[in-house]
């Protein structure tokens, strides 16, 4: 459920050449670091292949790895760095909250995923075809209203290499 609900933007400072991720996070969107316009993504182990002596120096790749962002930076707390991290967050946990935006804002979407996983459980077979057509249905309307959402406004430009 890639919604505009679950994204955040998180601003981050850069101690060292590791950033944890947060808490609530499921995947990147985007990550921007101060001053450096275009960050290039390599492979985890090619991140600490760059020489970074310099205070503050930062060379623009990063890359990821279980519990964060690489980044190619000579970073310190008394020289920390700004990140900008935009991501998708997890969905959050009933068991530990009893408030959830997916609840809020796409009640029929969990209401009907909870129906489709508990028809087996009721005896009540014949009723899980339908449930589950209704889950599919409220998943399709969920995301086209994201669609509508997320790209709101002028329409998209194509633009071809080879036109002026």
């Amino acid at each position: 459920l890639k919604v505009e609900d679950r994204n955040v933007t998180a601003q981050l400072s850069l101690t060292s050449n590791v950033l944890p991720f947060p808490a609530d996070y499921k995947s990147m969107r985007s990550v921007t670091l101060a001053g450096i316009p275009n960050l290039t993504y390599v492979a985890p182990t090619r991140v600490y292949t760059y020489n970074t002596d310099a205070p503050g120096e930062v060379i623009p790749v990063y890359s990821t790895n279980k519990t964060g962002i690489l980044f190619a930076a000579n970073a310190s707390a008394d020289a920390p760095l700004d990140v900008t991290l935009e991501y998708y967050a997890n969905i959050p946990d009933f068991a530990a909250t009893d408030e959830s935006w997916v609840a809020d804002n796409y009640f029929d979407i969990y209401l009907y995923c909870v129906l489709k996983h508990t028809g087996t459980f009721l005896r009540e077979d014949e009723r899980v075809p339908l449930w589950v057509s209704l889950y599919k249905s409220a998943l399709d309307s969920a995301l086209e209203e994201n669609n509508d959402v997320k790209y709101s406004g002028s329409p998209l430009q194509i633009k071809f290499p080879f036109m002026a």
